[in-house]
């Protein structure tokens, strides 16, 4: 699994959110972000464009998620 859903995952423990507020935060639904933090879903542009944007402190590693070519089709 890609640190990007590690952190993620993190990100989401040390705010205390659920998962309905995180995807509420990045505009997908929850369903959405259960199966990427899962690692059953890569994330497309759309989905690392909110995480870049709403989640600023994970912009390298989603630069990094994109630079090794794992990109999907969101």
């Amino acid at each position: 699994m890609h640190a990007l859903f590690d952190a993620l995952k993190q990100y989401q423990r040390d705010e205390h959110l659920s998962d309905g507020k995180l995807a509420a935060i990045l505009n997908i639904d929850r369903a959405t972000l259960s199966y990427i933090k899962s690692g059953k879903r890569i994330p497309g542009a759309k989905v690392l464009k909110a995480i870049s944007r709403e989640l600023p402190n994970l912009q390298p590693l989603v630069i990094d998620f994109m630079a090794n070519g794992d990109n999907g089709n969101d």
